[in-house]
């Protein structure tokens, strides 16, 4: 729920980071492997397991874009995300779907990697 919002319910962009971090916590998650992924990763001396970690951490002030449509299955949507890691803003590129209609949220990792340029909030 958005900290000082005169509303009781959770935004889009709220709902959005709660589905990322329990499909994370329960393993329902799928990175999709580029090679921009692994470069971005070995140039910031970073494990696969950051990918995870930082997942799991995102908040709402992270996202750049989004809900965005997922040209690959139009049931899910897609969020970028700019989080700061070691210093250097990342580019995340999620889609969340749901396991089921009404089912659990899962995610697919597009894009992980060092941003090619600022990214605005």
């Amino acid at each position: 729920m958005s900290h000082g919002s005169p509303f009781p319910f959770p935004s889009a962009r709220e709902r959005a980071v709660l589905a990322i971090h329990e499909a994370v916590a329960a393993g329902r998650m799928h990175v999709v492997h580029r090679r921009r992924h692994r470069h971005g990763l070995a140039r910031l001396n970073l494990a696969g397991s950051c990918i995870r970690a930082t997942l799991r951490s995102l908040h709402a002030r992270d996202i750049r874009a989004g809900p965005l449509r997922d040209h690959h299955d139009h049931a899910r949507e897609v969020w970028v995300f700019g989080p700061v890691i070691e210093g250097v803003e990342m580019y995340v590129k999620v889609a969340i779907g749901r396991t089921s209609p009404g089912g659990l949220p899962q995610v697919v990792v597009w894009s992980f990697h060092p941003a090619m340029h600022p990214m605005r909030a």
